[in-house]
């Protein structure tokens, strides 16, 4: 695909992994909604990084390393990494943010939601 493709592709897995987490703990989905944007720094190779009142996504590095059927998943992945920084008002992976994060992917799971084949099945749909 063209870089400009991929990154539209990116867009909408983002989307997608907000819907999920949002499909899997319904009270979440307000707060993804207003919280959560897409980044693009070149320059940085990190996913995405948590403030009081944003989670940004950054996008650069996933466009980088293309990998149309790993992204959903590291999207997934990265945003409930993030969100769990956010619930849980920290910025350490202590023993607090892990609870959490744990809660958000087993929710997802639970829930049958998922971007993927594999793990994860059924992009925001019910088993």
């Amino acid at each position: 695909l063209p870089k400009a493709a991929q990154l539209k592709a990116l867009r909408a897995h983002l989307e997608q992994a907000k819907r999920t987490l949002a499909a899997a703990l319904p009270s979440l989905g307000s707060l993804l909604e207003g919280t959560v944007k897409a980044g693009f720094d070149v320059g940085g190779a990190y996913l995405g990084f948590c403030s009081e009142r944003a989670i940004v996504v950054n996008l650069a590095p996933l466009l980088r390393r293309w990998n149309e059927a790993g992204t959903p998943v590291e999207l997934l992945l990265t945003l409930a990494h993030e969100a769990a920084h956010l619930l849980s008002r920290g910025g350490a992976h202590d023993s607090a943010w892990r609870q959490t994060y744990d809660e958000l992917i087993q929710a997802a799971i639970v829930a049958g939601v998922g971007p993927a084949p594999g793990a994860f099945a059924g992009v925001g749909r019910r088993a």
